[in-house]
């Protein structure tokens, strides 16, 4: 009887109350990073408009990059919102039949809705990774073989700023703005989790990289950063969709799968060919509005923070999967949760 009105009680919290609930001092770092980035934005903006108006002037002909081109944001996150709804529709009875054993009510709804996230996941990133791959990053002449390409990435900045683009970049770019758009605007009515914060952080940061590179003419680093993030959340979002009802040996070889992309891409291949060959090296070798450079440095590294982050929660839930026991660290609601 207790329980059950405990379980009324939290239903009838407002979003922002449960939102409090479960706002642990690290979230607060987070929110306190978002809101530096927030006040970075102009920068990006005033940088975007003066790169934009220069390289109209010098080079008319050139296929340049434009606030216009914005515009395919709105319908594109349409799209991924109706195929968001498709796939939970689509898969509702089968994960309930595979989840109703271990969660009931509430809990239930949220596990589902959160495996068929997972299965969009799959979808979108594999597209994206093997779009971004082979039909942007493979049809410049930088694609190192650290990307698995047969490239050079002293020609990253040879011809910039006009860099020739691929057919298929400024499609490859405004999908991926236009994912971490809605799935951020849908992110702030979601039940929260105790990584709420940190995933605004995530989505601003990201967001903002995106529109700062395509601006500001470094797309040509812009897709490694793409590109290096996608492969491990397509084995994140298996994971997700599996963990709760298929055998350790599954979760372990989908887990390996995640740390051994997460090492190399978003460790050793996002230092040597993005920290290092911009942040660094990069600089040096452009004429741009130098107010916007230690704005993306700044979320380049916040990036690799997290990524730190998020590689101690992995190593967390390895210990779990060793001792038998997959756990989803994001499947955390109160800070009573916490506490347990």
């Amino acid at each position: 009887m207790e329980k059950s009105l405990e379980k009324k009680a939290e239903q009838k919290k407002s979003q922002i109350q449960k939102i409090i609930d479960v706002s642990t001092p690290s979230q607060m770092l987070c929110l306190a990073l978002t809101l530096i980035l927030f006040s970075k934005i102009p920068a990006c903006i005033s940088s975007a408009n003066t790169y934009s108006r220069f390289r109209k002037l010098e080079n008319p002909s050139y296929d340049r990059e434009s606030l216009e081109d914005f515009w395919i944001v709105i319908p594109c996150s349409l799209v991924i919102r109706l195929i968001k709804v498709a796939v939970n529709k689509s898969s509702h009875s089968y994960f309930k039949g595979k989840l109703q054993h271990k969660y009931s009510g509430e809990t239930l709804e949220n596990k589902i809705v959160k495996c068929s996230r997972g299965i969009f996941k799959v979808l979108y990133f594999t597209f994206t990774f093997c779009f971004g791959l082979f039909a942007v990053l493979r049809q410049t002449p930088f694609a190192s073989p650290t990307m698995f390409g047969d490239g050079e990435m002293m020609y990253t900045f040879g011809s910039w700023p006009y860099t020739v683009m691929p057919y298929g970049l400024k499609f490859y770019y405004l999908l991926s703005f236009s994912y971490y758009v809605e799935d951020g605007i849908m992110h702030l009515f979601m039940p929260p989790n105790y990584d709420y914060w940190e995933m605004i952080l995530h989505h601003t940061l990201t967001a903002m990289l995106i529109f700062a590179s395509y601006m500001n003419g470094f797309w040509n680093i812009g897709i490694f950063v793409l590109i290096q993030m996608d492969m491990e959340d397509i084995w994140i979002g298996m994971i997700r969709v599996v963990m709760d009802y298929s055998s350790t040996a599954v979760v372990a070889i989908l887990y390996s799968c995640i740390m051994i992309s997460w090492a190399y891409f978003r460790f050793y291949a996002y230092v040597k060919t993005v920290l290092l060959g911009f942040s660094m090296v990069g600089r040096l070798a452009t004429d741009n509005n130098t107010d916007v450079q230690p704005v993306i440095n700044l979320l380049l590294i916040t990036l690799l923070g997290l990524n730190i982050y998020w590689f101690i929660l992995l190593l967390k839930m390895g210990i779990c999967i060793l001792k038998g026991k997959p756990k989803d660290l994001q499947n955390v609601v109160t800070k009573k949760d916490l506490q347990d």
